[in-house]
């Protein structure tokens, strides 16, 4: 039977809950509204959340991207009949196919979202009687243990049950060392390659009872999450731009009258295109401006103000 000891130092093993980065995901429905969701702890929570927020501001939502992705761009793009998201390592390249694509669908195309994704890498360390397994750059705590469960319990030769030790989950930047002797295994975790390895070979000499030396194996790391890059600030400004509240101009009044001029109108609107129909069957299409709710904080069609076009 061969015996496991595992040494951790200077390394965060709890995962962190409510980290500063998280997973996006933008849901879009009728009349280009939508909704983006920030720093959600998984993948699916930010999806569920987006198409929840969206669905509070339209109908036929939908996944603007299919699932949310790590250390890259999500920039979406809006214009007045369609609308385009694109992903991207590259800030720039995300920022401008997302402008391109839309503009061929539609004009007065800008940006009203732009996020850098970034969640942690999540890492699991998972024992049986006669084997273990380390898996790292997991997207969640959950898949992490999950998956180094599972190669434990495929590797051992006596099909032992496995299961993680949860004093050795990690989210932060760190290296895994395996350290062996014919009888005895030590594990370090550490933040760098050469500490790991020192904690491993210390910690497998404690318990080796064979005789034969320790041999320290090569370094696991789980990587850490990529930092936005510095062109992605124009599109986070870009974004934070386009969706400011308008400055409504004062209206000029030339003059004050006494009459009253009445009329009755009905509407039919999609996206913003309308048709309005006088009481004597006259009709006109129009364009119904888009404006800035700041209780939704999102962009619409105003059909009610000049809804008669009288104004």
């Amino acid at each position: 039977m061969k015996y496991w000891k595992a040494v951790m130092a200077g390394v965060m093993s709890a995962v962190v809950s409510g980290q500063a980065f998280g997973w996006g995901a933008t849901a879009i429905g009728d009349g280009n509204l939508h909704y983006t969701q920030y720093n959600a702890d998984t993948p699916k929570e930010a999806e569920q959340r987006a198409m929840s927020g969206c669905a509070e501001r339209t109908t036929n939502c939908k996944l603007a991207m299919e699932h949310a992705v790590r250390s890259t761009a999500m920039v979406m793009v809006v214009g007045d009949e369609g609308w385009a998201q694109v992903s991207n390592e590259n800030p720039d390249k995300a920022g401008n196919d997302a402008l391109a694509s839309c503009g061929k669908l539609s004009k007065g195309c800008r940006v009203e979202s732009a996020v850098w994704d970034t969640s942690p890498f999540f890492a699991a360390l998972a024992i049986g009687k006669d084997n273990l397994w380390v898996t790292t750059g997991a997207s969640s705590l959950e898949a992490a243990e999950k998956s180094a469960t599972e190669r434990c319990q495929q590797g051992s030769a006596t099909k032992a049950p496995c299961s993680p030790n949860k004093d050795f989950t990690t989210n932060t930047h760190a290296f895994y060392v395996l350290a062996s002797s014919d009888d005895y295994t030590g594990i370090g975790l550490r933040t760098t390659p050469a500490q790991a390895k020192k904690a491993a070979l210390e910690s497998c000499e404690e318990g080796n009872k064979s005789g034969k030396p320790c041999v320290a194996g090569a370094p696991i790391e789980n990587e850490a999450p990529v930092a936005a890059p510095a062109t992605m600030k124009k599109w986070i400004d870009a974004a934070a731009k386009s969706t400011a509240p308008r400055q409504m101009k004062p209206i000029k009044t030339a003059a004050t009258t006494r009459s009253t001029n009445v009329v009755r109108c009905s509407n039919t609107c999609a996206n913003g295109s309308c048709l309005r129909t006088f009481g004597n069957g006259r009709q006109e299409r129009w364009q119904a401006p888009r404006v800035y709710d700041p209780i939704t904080r999102n962009w619409t069609w105003d059909t009610v103000t000049n809804a008669c076009g009288v104004i």
